[in-house]
């Protein structure tokens, strides 16, 4: 991810000179997660080895992302969640249109 987001940046001012760039990237940070990788087959993290929860992962993504990324941007916002992305699409969705 972090080579996209800098790909990103230079591409951009490849094609538009000095662009003003703003990186965003969200940080899972929930207690628990499950995985739906087609019909099926969903995968739970169990905390240990490979599979841990978001949470435990957290603080050293956002530590990588602000050494290794944030440089390149003239602003860079980490945004943290814990609300499962269905949930919350799935309440964006049923919103009424203005």
């Amino acid at each position: 991810m972090i080579n996209d987001l800098k790909g990103q940046v230079e591409q951009f001012k490849t094609q538009f000179g000095t662009p003003i760039t703003i990186g965003s990237v969200g940080i899972n940070v929930a207690q628990s997660y499950v995985s739906f990788e087609g019909p099926g087959r969903s995968y739970s993290t169990t905390g240990q080895g490979k599979h841990k929860h978001p949470y435990q992962d957290a603080d050293e993504a956002e530590r990588r992302l602000r050494h290794l990324a944030q440089q390149y941007f003239d602003e860079f916002l980490v945004l943290r969640f814990d609300e499962p992305i269905l949930r919350l699409s799935l309440s964006l969705g049923s919103m009424p249109s203005v």
